[in-house]
């Protein structure tokens, strides 16, 4: 669990496609962190800071407490979406 949890925290932003499936396949060695990486690697400008179909980067934060957990989408401004 403690991989899965740094995973959770794991974002990076890149330009080249090929790029990023090198580092989700490099970083996949917990079968459940496939969906993980999905979200928080991305396809994206950072210096444009734009996704390849030209939409604001955003970020997921997850949060956990005792009988607690949120979800919540922000993007690079620190806007919140949801």
């Amino acid at each position: 669990m403690p991989v899965l949890l740094a995973l959770l925290c794991t974002y990076g932003i890149e330009l080249l496609e090929d790029n990023i499936a090198e580092c989700r396949t490099n970083m996949l060695e917990v079968r459940a962190a496939s969906y993980v990486l999905s979200l928080n690697i991305v396809h994206s400008d950072g210096l444009k800071m734009r996704t390849s179909d030209n939409q604001p980067i955003t970020l997921r934060r997850r949060t956990r407490g005792p009988g607690v957990s949120s979800h919540r989408i922000y993007d690079l401004a620190g806007r919140m979406f949801s």
